[in-house]
């Protein structure tokens, strides 16, 4: 997976209702200060992500791979909102992100610093 697919990747991982807004609108709409809690969210949800495919894989039966994704989504959530922001929120920027290559080289420049 790379870094520039994270959003698009957690988002599906999520398996939350995505919503849009307009592409044209979607640079201004966001502040450095909404992507940069963004993306500390992508990180810390990318390595979520990781752990539970790693648990998901060792699991003995589909049951014990359920829990492991309901728990990893949880902790998502969870991550989300302990950054600041609501799902639905989180959701809109990762479906923007998706639609504007120059939004997603903003969030792609917030991740490296971050890292």
């Amino acid at each position: 997976m790379t870094r520039a697919s994270t959003p698009i990747c957690i988002a599906a991982a999520l398996g939350l209702m995505l919503g849009g807004a307009s592409v044209a609108s979607a640079q201004e709409q966001y502040t450095d200060q909404e992507l940069q809690t963004f993306a500390s969210a992508v990180i810390q949800i990318e390595q979520i992500s990781m752990d539970a495919q790693q648990q998901a894989q060792a699991a003995d039966t589909p049951e014990e791979q359920q829990e492991v994704q309901a728990q990893a989504q949880a902790q998502m959530v969870q991550v989300i909102e302990a950054e600041g922001l609501s799902v639905d929120q989180y959701n809109e920027i990762a479906t923007d992100v998706q639609a504007d290559p120059d939004l997603a080289e903003r969030i792609q420049q917030h991740i490296m610093e971050l890292q």
